[in-house]
């Protein structure tokens, strides 16, 4: 068996929580299918929630506090879109939709993706800067040359 890069593995402000720890998963964001939409119903709620900004903040506020492991564990991870993940985040705790669905961002106009990127950005900030680790900059947020695909 060969070894495998862990993502940030020494970095100090980097938490780890066991895979069975996340509370996403028990909102479906790992599931390929929602019980009851379909693919475009799926799609369609990104448009509905990260273009409600005042909703998708406080959806995010409700992850911050319910989904404290898988925050930890995401949003410590420098080589992740920590911005990305935190929309998908708040899709699948409002509406159980799985993150494969992420595609309905492209629902979005230019404007509404710039207003959610913000909303996101300065509530991870916010989260950072309450467990005393250091903020980060927008592009450090939507890092996306370091994405790895298992996290």
């Amino acid at each position: 068996m060969g070894l495998v890069k862990i993502p940030n593995e020494g970095d100090a402000t980097r938490i780890f929580h066991p895979y069975d720890k996340w509370e996403a998963i028990q909102y479906g964001f790992f599931n390929s299918i929602h019980p009851t939409l379909t693919a475009e119903q799926c799609k369609y709620k990104y448009k509905v929630l990260l273009s409600d900004v005042i909703e998708f903040d406080r959806v995010i506020e409700l992850i911050f506090s319910e989904w404290p492991n898988s925050c930890e564990h995401n949003l410590t991870n420098r080589s992740l879109n920590r911005i990305a993940w935190l929309g998908q985040a708040a899709v699948s705790y409002k509406y159980k939709v799985p993150a494969v669905f992420s595609s309905g961002w492209e629902m979005l106009n230019s404007e509404e993706k710039s207003r959610a990127n913000m909303v996101a950005f300065r509530a991870i900030n916010r989260w950072l800067k309450a467990r005393e680790i250091p903020e980060i900059s927008l592009e450090d947020a939507l890092q996306t040359e370091r994405q790895v695909e298992l996290y």
